[in-house]
């Protein structure tokens, strides 16, 4: 039987982003309509980056500068955890699953000196469908 170890990327190997920003400039209800109408088309790649930001900017008026600034600052690699997968890379192939628009994630994987921790990367934005699902 072949074995394989699969990791989720925002809230296991890196905080979550998405509900820390939201929740410093939204309330619940309001956060949560923009992530239903905005947030999670780029998550499956009906809108590009520069998109979801654009649209978050005329909902909200803030720059999309800002927010793509903003979302990158929160990202917070947790080191023990890829000790650990640099470790399970050793006997086993190391996947990478991922609620992301895909340009997000690369910058924050390039950053990070991630991208050599997986075997295959599955982005949700390129494969046009988001977990659960």
């Amino acid at each position: 039987m072949k074995k394989a170890v699969f990791f989720d990327f925002f809230g296991v190997i890196s905080c979550e982003i998405a509900p820390i920003w939201f929740r410093r400039h939204f309330d619940d209800k309001e956060a949560d309509q923009i992530k239903k109408d905005i947030v999670s088309l780029g998550d499956i790649g009906i809108i590009d980056e520069d998109e979801t930001y654009r649209r978050i900017y005329e909902r909200t008026g803030i720059p999309a500068d800002q927010i793509r600034s903003e979302w990158d600052d929160l990202v917070e690699i947790n080191e023990d955890l890829v000790s650990f997968l640099r470790k399970v890379k050793e006997r086993y192939p190391v996947y990478l699953l991922s609620n992301a628009i895909d340009p997000f994630l690369e910058r924050i994987l390039k950053k990070h000196d991630l991208y050599s921790l997986f075997d295959k990367i599955f982005v949700s934005s390129l494969m046009h469908i988001s977990k659960p699902s």
